[in-house]
């Protein structure tokens, strides 16, 4: 079997008795599959496959917390956010839902 080595860039951690990774902080770039492999001399080599997903919860970008406007002009109001989808979003008014309304 040939294998290609990952380099970690030091972050991965084999235990001393070969049997767990650590991976400090887990970042999206760490996703995969991970498989170890186990022999002795006696019988088949065995194998066991892990997948490791990487969750990440919705963050809002910063930006401005106040908007000013001239009356009766446009004001387009921006909430930047990351994370894994479906983001669902929902705006609300003085702490009431909004509803979309469609152009006539």
């Amino acid at each position: 079997l040939n294998f290609d080595v990952i380099h970690s860039d030091g972050r991965l951690r084999i235990a001393d008795d070969g049997q767990s990774i650590k991976i400090p902080e887990a970042k999206k770039e760490d996703e995969g599959f991970y498989e170890c492999h186990v022999s002795n001399g006696i019988g088949d080599q065995l194998r066991k496959s892990i997948r490791v997903e990487v969750q990440v919860p919705p963050k809002v970008a910063p930006g401005p917390s106040s908007v000013v406007v001239e009356k009766n002009k446009d004001v387009d109001i921006q909430c930047n956010m990351t994370g894994d989808s479906p983001l669902n979003i929902m705006w609300e008014k003085n702490g009431r839902p909004l509803e979309e309304r469609k152009p006539r």
